[in-house]
C-alpha cells in the first residue's frame, strides 16, 4: 500500500460502487455516436419554465448574489415551503425552525444521514433502489439493510419484510415514492403499515419525495409524515429538479422536527454553509406562481408512459404500467440474456442507451429488468421502439 492509498479514509473507500460501474460499462458504447436515444438517464428534456428563469435572472440583476442568511435558507422561502406543504402534503409546519432549504435533495439525502447515524447503525432500504442512498448511508457510517421491492406487489414497499429486517441496530427506513428505479407508488394502507412499525420501534422514517408530482392514472401522493403521530419522526425530502425542470439549479428543502432541523443545519452549513441564493428567488418563484407547467409535463409524461409501455411489451418485454415518477422497469427474462447484455446491445446494435436492474440492487435480483427513463419526446419514443424491434428478433 502506498503513502497515496494509505490517505484514503475507509468509508470512503467503501464508496466505490461496483454497481454504478455497470452503466459506466454501458455507456461507452455510446461514446461519440451521432442519434443515440438516451433513455438512461433520469433528465427531463423540458426546459426550466420562463417564469422561474426570468425570477433567477432577476436575482442576479438585484443584486441577490450574496450568501443568504439565515443559512436555513430564504425567509420567504421557507415561509412558501411551509404553505406548500400544508396545501398539498397535510403536513403543517412552522418555517422558523422545521424546514432547511437544501442543495438538491442529494445534498439533503447525506445531510439526513450524517446528522442521524452513528458508526453501525442500520438503515432499512428498498432494493431495488437509487444508487447514491445506500452509498450515503456508508458514507455516514452506517449499515444498509434491504427489503426487496417485488413485481408481484407492483414494486410497493412490503411492511411485513420490513419488519423481519429490525435489529436493534436499526435507526431508520428510508424509502422513495413515488419511486426511482421502479416508478412504483406506495399505497397509504403500506404507509400506514410502516408507520406503525416505524412507532413501535422507535425509528426514524427518511423519505425522498422529489416525484410527488409525477403521479398517473388519478393515484395521489401520500406524504408518511401526514399520518398520525408521525411527523416528529419523519425527515420528509423534497425537490424541484424533476417536476420543475431545475436539475441544474440545485434547490430542494426538508422538512423535521425542530431539534433535528437544528442539528441538519450545522451538518448543512459544513458541507455548502448556504443554498445558492439565485437558486432559492428562483425556487420561490417555482412554488408560488402558477403551476400550470408542472401540469403540462405531468400530462406529457403520461403520454410517454403509455407509448414506451405499450411498445416494449409488443416487443416482448414484461411491463406494468408505472404509476408514478418517470421510470419504466421492464421485465426483460423472456429474452434468456444478462441485463447488462441486452443494455450494451441496445446501445451498440440499436443506438438507444437503457441501464440494466443491475445497477439497482444489491445482489442480482435486478439481472431480470431493465430501466427506461421516458425522458424524451414522443417521436424519439417511438423511433426507439422500432429501432429496438430489429434487435430483438434476433434474440
Amino acid at each position: 500500500m502506498n503513502q497515496v492509498t494509505r490517505g484514503i479514509s475507509e468509508r470512503v473507500s467503501k464508496m466505490r460502487s461496483p454497481k454504478f460501474g455497470v452503466i459506466s460499462e454501458v455507456r461507452k458504447y455510446i461514446e461519440g455516436v451521432a442519434d443515440v436515444i438516451n433513455l438512461g438517464y433520469g433528465e427531463p428534456d423540458f426546459e426550466t419554465p420562463s417564469h422561474i428563469k426570468e425570477a433567477g435572472k432577476r436575482a442576479i440583476d438585484e443584486g441577490h448574489t450574496h450568501y443568504i442568511l439565515p443559512v436555513e435558507g430564504l425567509t420567504s422561502l421557507r415561509e412558501a415551503i411551509a404553505e406548500k406543504l400544508s396545501r398539498e402534503n397535510s403536513i403543517d409546519v412552522d418555517p422558523h425552525g422545521e424546514v432547511l432549504v437544501i442543495s438538491g435533495v442529494q445534498e439533503g439525502i447525506n445531510v439526513t444521514l450524517q446528522t442521524l447515524i452513528n458508526l453501525g447503525d442500520e438503515v432499512i432500504l428498498p432494493d431495488p433502489y437509487y444508487y447514491a442512498d445506500p452509498l450515503g448511508v456508508v458514507l455516514a457510517g452506517g449499515v444498509p439493510v434491504y427489503t426487496r421491492l417485488e413485481e408481484g406487489r407492483d414494486f410497493r414497499i412490503n411492511p411485513e419484510d420490513v419488519k423481519a429486517k429490525i435489529t436493534d441496530k436499526t435507526k431508520a427506513i428510508f424509502f422513495i415514492s413515488p419511486n426511482c428505479p421502479t416508478g412504483s407508488v406506495f399505497k397509504k394502507e403500506d404507509l400506514e403499515e410502516i408507520a406503525q412499525i416505524a412507532v413501535d420501534q422507535n425509528i426514524y422514517i427518511i423519505t425522498d419525495e422529489i416525484y410527488e408530482k409525477l403521479v398517473y392514472d388519478g393515484e395521489k401522493h401520500v406524504s408518511i409524515a401526514s399520518l398520525p403521530g408521525m411527523k416528529d419522526r419523519t425527515i420528509s425530502m423534497f425537490g424541484l429538479s424533476k417536476a420543475y425542470a431545475m436539475t441544474g439549479w440545485r434547490v430542494g428543502y426538508l422538512t423535521a422536527n425542530r431539534e433535528l432541523v437544528k442539528n441538519m443545519l450545522e451538518v448543512h452549513s459544513q458541507l455548502v454553509l448556504c443554498t445558492s441564493s439565485i437558486a432559492q428567488y428562483a425556487a420561490l418563484a417555482a412554488l408560488t406562481l402558477p403551476q400550470d407547467s408542472v401540469e403540462e409535463m405531468r400530462r406529457e409524461y403520461e403520454k410517454r408512459r403509455d407509448i414506451i409501455v405499450g411498445g416494449l411489451n409488443q416487443l416482448g418485454f414484461k411491463v406494468k404500467s408505472p404509476r408514478g415518477s418517470f421510470y419504466a422497469y421492464a421485465n426483460i427474462s423472456g429474452f434468456g440474456i444478462s441485463s447488462v447484455e441486452l443494455a450494451k446491445r441496445l446501445a451498440r446494435d440499436a443506438r438507444v442507451l437503457c441501464y440494466p436492474g443491475t445497477a439497482f440492487t444489491f445482489d442480482e435480483s435486478g439481472e431480470k429488468y431493465i430501466r427506461f427513463a421516458y425522458t424524451k419526446s414522443t417521436d424519439e419514443l417511438r423511433t426507439a421502439i422500432e429501432r429496438m424491434k430489429e434487435l430483438v428478433k434476433t434474440l
